[in-house]
């Protein structure tokens, strides 16, 4: 009888074992039989909101993107950690849609500055791929913006230079319409003709985000696939914020 109840309590506490080291893998914590492996925590969980520490080292940071790839710009990181990836210059809006970061062939390619764009442009546009086989990839993400339920929890993001992080706010979520000429989301400065672009932004968004953009904000735009529709492009456009 003494047997069987050990037995019984050998079980359950290997049962607890388990169940533990799944809520550790769930909630980004340290496997306890693999200490070097640390999972990452949960999209939507407190710790991938938080800021950059205090005494994050910028240009640490910035010299060792630099060094896998010298095209290497800035960083792209969602609040809520959907997107978390490095951005590099495009010399002709095509070589990144098929190499990857680390200067490989990749049918994901790597996210990449337009062409015409420079890191302070009055609109940043940036683009990356909707990855159909692997929802996390890339830019497909974003997709979720498309859903007005899933506005709160995108839209932040902050684009990491070398010595500062800019701070971004989603205004306008919008299908593009491919040659649609009243919508040049591509443009990295738009002079007289900001106004008439910012008032077809408002008439085109497919929710009301309460945010607007006006004419004196400098903004970043996001470009990708939409899934079964190669004559629509989703544009996600924000403003930039102080705080």
């Amino acid at each position: 009888m003494k047997k069987n109840i050990k037995k019984i309590l050998a079980v359950l506490m290997i049962l607890v074992v388990i169940m533990d080291l799944g809520g550790c893998k769930r909630k980004g914590k340290v496997d306890p039989d693999n200490p070097d492996s640390v999972t990452p925590p949960v999209i939507g969980d407190d710790e991938s909101k938080k800021e950059l520490p205090v005494n994050f080292d910028y240009q640490e940071f910035f010299d060792k993107n630099k060094k896998t790839n010298d095209d290497y710009v800035f960083w792209i990181k969602f609040k809520n950690g959907t997107v978390d990836l490095p951005v590099v210059a495009s010399k002709d809006n095509e070589e990144y849609l098929t190499t990857s970061f680390e200067g490989k062939e990749s049918s994901q390619g790597c996210v990449f500055m337009d062409q015409n764009c420079t890191t302070y442009s009055q609109n940043v546009v940036l683009y990356g791929h909707y990855v159909y086989y692997d929802d996390k990839a890339m830019f497909t993400p974003l997709a979720n913006l498309l859903t007005e339920d899933n506005y709160q929890d995108y839209k932040y993001f902050d684009l990491i230079y070398a010595d500062h992080t800019r701070h971004f706010v989603v205004c306008h979520v919008c299908y593009y319409r491919l040659y649609d000429e009243n919508m040049p989301y591509y443009k990295p400065e738009y002079g007289k003709g900001y106004t008439d672009y910012l008032d077809y932004l408002n008439e085109k968004e497919l929710y009301d985000t309460g945010l607007t953009v006006s004419t004196d904000d400098k903004i970043c735009t996001l470009q990708t696939c939409v899934r079964d529709h190669d004559e629509k492009r989703q544009i996600i456009v924000a403003k930039e914020i102080f705080y």
